[in-house]
């Protein structure tokens, strides 16, 4: 839905979070998303980095399976 983001215009809280998260873990974001793709969520490369930037909605589903792939859980975003 068009209208359903903060003031700051994001879609997301995570994202920034979750991108945080990942490159202090080392991560490479490529790395992440093939991850996705075998635990069947098959993710494009846009649509992560939309996430990652807030532009995209997270379903709840969707951030639960990011941080399984990153060994992370819901208070390694506080």
């Amino acid at each position: 839905m068009p209208g359903r983001s903060s003031p700051a215009g994001k879609k997301n809280y995570f994202g920034p979070r979750l991108k945080t998260l990942r490159k202090a873990r080392k991560s490479r974001a490529v790395d992440v998303i093939a991850r996705l793709g075998t635990l069947g969520w098959d993710v494009t490369a846009q649509t992560y980095s939309e996430i990652e930037s807030g532009k995209r909605m997270l379903a709840d589903t969707e951030l639960m399976l990011i941080l399984r792939v990153l060994g992370a859980s819901l208070r390694d975003l506080e």
